[in-house]
């Protein structure tokens, strides 16, 4: 595990992981993101725009503040284990946001973890508010989200098996089931 860790750190996950976010991407016409947390910040890592001429305008190398957006949930939840706050986000796997950083756009995003079991990075797609308020369009988003986080966390040498709970629950109920189940926790 040691040995697996120390090699993970100096190993460029870009050319590994790049291609299945292009595909999801291409897949929902939205565009993928990469985040790490970087102090109180989160900073985009790898950015896969769609092919649609309508895309959100941040670029690779841009931070911004962790405790916004669906990215800044899923790497507060699995930074800072001790908060009971975000116990939810780690159960299921998934965040979403409805224009908290920005008002006209929406995202989801999902948990990408190392050999060892450690977050690594948040993987997000966003889009459109008005595209992304459809639970069908959440829906699909947060399947597709959960399959390239089990894909690129087995790549990355992690255990997949974490996924297949939330994988299963988002196809059988849906998002809206499960953003009403996740209101009724809190």
């Amino acid at each position: 595990m040691r040995l697996a860790a120390l090699y993970q750190r100096s190993f460029d996950v870009g050319p590994v992981t790049e291609p299945i976010f292009q595909q999801l991407s291409r897949d929902l016409g939205e565009t993928a993101w990469m985040y790490v947390p970087q102090g109180d910040q989160r900073l985009v890592l790898l950015r896969i725009d769609p092919a649609c001429a309508v895309r959100v305008s941040i670029h690779v190398g841009e931070t911004f503040s962790i405790d916004k957006g669906a990215s800044g949930k899923v790497l507060l939840a699995f930074t800072e284990r001790h908060d009971a706050r975000r116990e939810a986000v780690r159960m299921q796997l998934w965040a979403v946001s409805h224009g908290e950083r920005d008002p006209e756009t929406a995202s989801a995003s999902v948990p990408v973890s190392g050999a060892t079991g450690e977050l690594i990075r948040a993987l997000t797609l966003s889009g459109r508010k008005a595209r992304f308020d459809m639970a069908s369009t959440f829906t699909a988003a947060l399947s597709a989200l959960l399959e390239a986080a089990w894909r690129t966390t087995v790549t990355l040498g992690g255990n997949g098996a974490r996924f297949d709970m939330s994988m299963e629950t988002i196809s059988r109920d849906g998002f809206r089931d499960c953003e009403r189940a996740n209101r009724q926790i809190k």
